[in-house]
């Protein structure tokens, strides 16, 4: 059908034109429902956008930052002040068991057997090790208590993982496992 064919078919048939402008009709009004849709979403990222810059003015109009920031680094201080220090893996683990064999003399606990795990990565952490330690011996209460105390009044911290006590055939006996954490000193 041609260009010519097409014009007169219009001309002469009603309904033809009258489908082809309900036709043009919808698209119109499909556009217009599309346009709407877009403006709608339009205006919910910018009221987002304007909830957040406000948030964040406010935010930033705060001057307490600065203090929380001090805090912030002062509290750091503190608790690295509590970590143990080594140069390596090694002589962490090696400083661990020297220490805990003066402590477990010192508390005058007889018969014991200490084992000090290498010392590994700690998780999330760098240049932060952890050495854990189990000791094995005959419960004897002052002792122990004596023991617990000097690793509650150490500088840096000990941490007491699990403490069992146990009926044996000859005697109670206990077992302890702790932990510490090295930070990673300049060599």
């Amino acid at each position: 059908m041609s260009k010519n064919e097409l014009l007169s078919e219009l001309k002469k048939n009603t309904r033809l034109r009258v489908g082809l402008w309900l036709i043009i009709a919808i698209i119109g009004f499909y556009s217009l429902l599309l346009l709407n849709d877009y403006a709608v979403a339009l205006q919910g990222q910018y009221q987002s956008k304007v909830t957040h810059l406000a948030r964040l003015q406010d935010v930033t109009s705060q001057d307490e930052w600065i203090q929380r920031a001090e805090h912030a680094k002062s509290a750091k201080i503190t608790l690295e002040n509590k970590l143990w220090t080594a140069a390596s893996k090694g002589l962490a683990q090696a400083d661990f068991q020297a220490w805990l064999d003066g402590q477990i003399k010192a508390a005058k606990i007889q018969k014991t057997k200490m084992i000090v795990e290498e010392a590994k990565d700690a998780p999330r952490q760098n240049n932060i090790w952890l050495v854990t330690a189990k000791l094995d011996g005959i419960f004897e209460a002052t002792a122990l208590e004596r023991l617990l105390l000097n690793f509650s009044q150490h500088s840096q911290w000990v941490v007491i993982d699990s403490f069992e006590v146990r009926q044996s055939n000859r005697s109670p006996r206990f077992t302890l496992l702790m932990s510490v954490y090295f930070q990673a000193t300049a060599t």
